[in-house]
């Protein structure tokens, strides 16, 4: 194993969990030392995303001549896509198929967030938490609670019965004869 490639298994050993602009510096350092390493040399079975961003993000450095702080603003999408990155391409075309995998997961994520909302998913997580905040105050607690902690309390139970109070149902399409039925 050369020592370049040490240094770069070491600092991923070190480093790897909380990729930082400074390992992902020191990163690029080391294929600067060692032209012939690649980042899909440090991949493993149990290779992290925090790992694939300094491996990668430092192979992108070197190569591409990008600052840490910009690679490490990509670091979604190295993480996400670490083993589909190009480096056959030049840097101005590296650089655009980043910022296509960054555009596409923005993509996957507003439209996994509103397919949980209009489904009521999201709702049902935020009453979810309501639920387990509350029930951190135990009766104990409400003998020693402040006025303003009282009235938080009952401002909470004013909103949630406001809440309850809108009763509107929730039209579904059955499985069955594909019509309209209410739920």
């Amino acid at each position: 194993m050369s020592n370049a490639k040490e240094r770069g298994s070491a600092i991923l050993a070190m480093r790897g969990k909380g990729a930082t602009q400074e390992s992902i510096r020191q990163m690029g350092d080391i294929y600067a030392d060692d032209v012939t390493l690649m980042p899909h040399t440090y991949v493993t079975d149990k290779f992290e995303s925090a790992k694939a961003i300094t491996a990668f993000g430092g192979y992108i450095v070197y190569k591409y001549n990008l600052t840490p702080e910009s690679v490490l603003a990509s670091r979604e999408a190295i993480a996400n896509h670490y083993l589909d990155l190009d480096f056959g391409l030049d840097a101005g075309s590296f650089i655009d198929a980043l910022n296509a995998f960054e555009a596409q997961d923005t993509i996957k994520t507003n439209t996994e967030n509103a397919r949980q909302k209009a489904l009521g998913l999201t709702t049902n997580k935020t009453s979810v938490s309501v639920l387990e905040a509350v029930s951190k105050i135990t009766v104990s607690d409400m003998s020693r609670a402040s006025l303003v902690t009282r009235d938080n309390l009952e401002q909470t139970v004013a909103r949630i019965q406001t809440l309850l109070a809108y009763k509107s149902p929730v039209v579904v399409v059955s499985p069955v004869a594909g019509e309209l039925v209410s739920a």
